[in-house]
């Protein structure tokens, strides 16, 4: 799963639902947010683009109507 730039974080919605996904570094900071709002049920995905961030590990947490849902861990390499 390494990128380096952007990558696509894909998730799939069984109801019409409101998404928010953020991303953590390996401390637990918050770097980034994204936020593409109420989508319809089926496949999704949503662009990270890591622009001014150096390599290292990061997770990202997908959130469906106000619950989290899902972790992933990351690997960004420059």
């Amino acid at each position: 799963n390494p990128f380096n730039g952007t990558t696509q974080i894909w998730f799939k919605l069984t109801e019409e639902s409101n998404v928010n996904v953020t991303i953590y570094d390996y401390t637990g900071k918050e770097v980034s947010t994204i936020n593409p709002g109420t989508l319809a049920s089926g496949n999704h995905s949503v662009e990270f683009n890591s622009a001014n961030l150096p390599s290292g590990i990061y997770f990202y947490a997908l959130e469906v109507n106000g619950i989290k849902t899902d972790t992933k861990k990351m690997t960004l390499m420059r």
